[in-house]
């Protein structure tokens, strides 16, 4: 067995010559890392599986499908569970599967191995109880008697009761409202130099910024050991102020950039003092449509707790950009806004989503879950919110101003590389501006026409000219301006009216689609708004790789560090932060922080970092 003693033993810290970064290797004991070489990222065949980790690293859980000749009832009862988990529920499919197995093999121990190797997520099984106490899975084996079924046992399920109780006790997770300062800064560094310079945006380039901008506070950041030296090299050249606060942890495998979504950190009390801890997940995950297991993403959490954090696992799904947790400046109650897609990770698992709920609840301490449709991949790139002594503030993605912003940076470049004449830009500025949708339209698509070279299909050469500097995208910039005429047309065209269009059918539901997005948008801003949130809209988008986003950013005590996209669009994060700045008045700075490179791969400033507070 691998505990976190033999860890911190192997991570002794080095210091690398010529730089004052301190480095700490994660070294994995030989036997777990050869289980680990056979894990590769995707989805667990047994939908039980729980990633062996920390103190658990030695142990054995299957992830792949037992063999039908070496054990064909395992195999039968693993069918039977990847077949009916979700459907029939854990307690239910757990009977099925003692029936398969054989009920006279648990009439006096539980084999909670078996079960484990059929897909079961037995775990989970500890929140049920009988009658006096007894285990859920000795309840179900004593019910089959006198020829009775699983079938037959299901009325019975009722009677053992659910009670779940926290991984950490008295865990409660940090409210990322603005409330609390900062201690620490996980970061995640994918790479070992920039992708284009300084000042791309990506996940090189977030780093430096964080590092040079943010003062007396610390940083550990993974990085990928072939990528070390590199990085090293690059970093001597930053203006970093104490660079002694920054620890580089090497591991052996991949890590990538979204430090946000493999832990959440949170307040709990030992002895009279309270720490800071983080919960990690079942297993780090990616997707929406099912959970995809991410080893090194999983692992690398393990490197981090040998740097002297406490890192705990949790036995629930969740991906930390899909749980936003609030403070209520004038109930103090605690809240967390969940994406939906959190519950339906987790009922994969044979819960309830009354049971999920409640997990959530208690494990990450709040009294209430606010649960959200999902109109984004995660919550955070949807909104973020701020406590105020007036309340919480909810900024929410305003689309429609987004895309005239856009529209607007894209008539001075199509001036600029002559697309444009001077004239023809001030009258489709006027147009844009004064709403004479039509006529701008159809000057604006006339101009673009006579560049393409196919239906949507442009010469990179033109795309260059939309870029502002060396390290801007100019391709990624196009794309974000077709996209503004995209929400534009639908803005402005019913549904009707689009169907009546003489259109390609994918198109025109892509254009509906963009039309009931912005709907939901608005349902979830009314329903924020019900429960007392104010309701503030900012320029920003989010529409994956294409995305222009402002909310997905860090509130702390003082600041706010807004995500930026710079170049073409550098007076559209400008149009962000004076709405930022209006809101939040003089006390509350709002920095920006470059993430072009990251948002045209689906992220931005929250999803990369996560900010473990210094305890009040």
């Amino acid at each position: 067995m691998i505990t976190i003693a033999t860890l911190l033993a192997a991570l002794a810290p080095l210091t690398a010559p010529g730089n004052d970064l301190t480095v700490q290797r994660h070294v994995i004991d030989p036997k777990v890392a050869a289980l680990r070489a056979l894990y590769t990222e995707g989805r667990p065949v047994l939908r039980g599986f729980r990633a062996p980790m920390l103190d658990a690293a030695g142990a054995a859980w299957p992830i792949a499908m037992p063999d039908k000749n070496a054990d064909p009832k395992l195999a039968a009862a693993a069918e039977l569970v990847a077949k009916r988990l979700s459907r029939d529920g854990l307690l239910a499919t757990t009977a099925q599967a003692i029936e398969i197995l054989g009920p006279a093999l648990f009439a006096r121990e539980d084999h909670l191995e078996l079960l484990r190797a059929a897909g079961l997520p037995v775990d989970w099984l500890a929140y049920f109880s009988g009658p006096e106490g007894a285990s859920a899975v000795r309840f179900l084996a004593q019910r089959f008697t006198d020829g009775r079924s699983a079938a037959d046992i299901v009325p019975e399920l009722g009677k053992l009761a659910f009670a779940f109780r926290a991984t950490i006790p008295g865990f409660q997770v940090a409210t990322e409202s603005g409330e609390n300062a900062i201690d620490t800064v996980r970061l995640q560094v994918g790479n070992a130099t920039y992708y284009s310079g300084a000042g791309d945006g990506g996940t090189v380039d977030v780093a430096r910024q964080l590092f040079e901008t943010i003062p007396g506070v610390r940083f550990v950041a993974s990085i990928q050991e072939t990528n070390l030296a590199a990085f090293q090299a690059l970093a001597r050249g930053w203006k970093i102020t104490e660079p002694a606060r920054i620890t580089l942890v090497a591991e052996p495998f991949f890590v990538g950039q979204w430090a946000q979504d493999n832990g959440k950190p949170g307040i709990y009390e030992e002895a009279g003092a309270r720490k800071v801890a983080t919960l990690a997940p079942r297993y780090a995950s990616r997707g929406e449509d099912g959970a995809s297991f991410v080893p090194g993403e999983t692992f690398a959490l393990e490197g981090f707790a040998a740097t002297g954090h406490r890192v705990v696992q949790s036995p629930l799904f969740f991906q930390g950009g899909n749980l936003l947790p609030v403070l209520d400046p004038k109930s103090q109650k605690r809240e967390m806004l969940v994406g939906e897609a959190e519950l339906f990770r987790n009922t994969t698992l044979g819960l309830t989503t009354a049971q999920v709920l409640e997990a959530f609840r208690v494990e990450f301490g709040v009294e209430r879950c606010l649960v959200l449709p999902a109109l984004s991949f995660h919550v955070d790139y949807e909104m973020c919110v701020r406590s105020t002594p007036d309340g919480l503030v909810a900024f929410v993605n305003d689309t429609s101003a987004a895309a005239r912003l856009v529209l607007e940076a894209a008539i001075h470049a199509l001036e600029k590389n002559g697309t444009f004449s001077a004239e023809s830009a001030k009258l489709s500025l006027d147009d844009l501006r004064t709403e004479h949708y039509d006529t701008f339209m159809a000057r604006v698509t006339d101009a673009f026409s006579t560049r393409s070279v196919g239906f949507g299909a442009f010469p990179e050469s033109f795309a260059a000219t939309f870029a502002a500097s060396p390290v801007d995208s100019g391709v990624g910039n196009l794309q974000r301006v077709m996209l503004a005429l995209d929400v534009l047309t639908a803005e402005q065209t019913s549904d009707d009216k689009l169907r009546e269009l003489d259109l390609d059918a994918h198109l025109t539901a892509y254009l509906i689609s963009l039309r009931r997005r912005e709907l939901g948008r608005g349902k979830v801003a009314q329903v924020l708004a019900r429960e007392g949130f104010k309701i503030v809209a900012v320029p920003s988008s989010s529409e994956g790789k294409r995305s222009l986003n402002t909310v997905n950013g860090v509130h702390v005590q003082g600041t706010y560090y807004m995500p930026a996209y710079g170049g073409l669009f550098a007076d559209f994060d400008g149009a962000a932060r004076k709405v930022f700045e209006a809101t939040l008045g003089p006390d509350v700075a709002v920095v920006p922080i470059l993430c072009g490179e990251s948002q045209r791969r689906e992220g931005a400033l929250h999803c990369a970092v996560s900010v473990l507070p210094i305890p009040p």
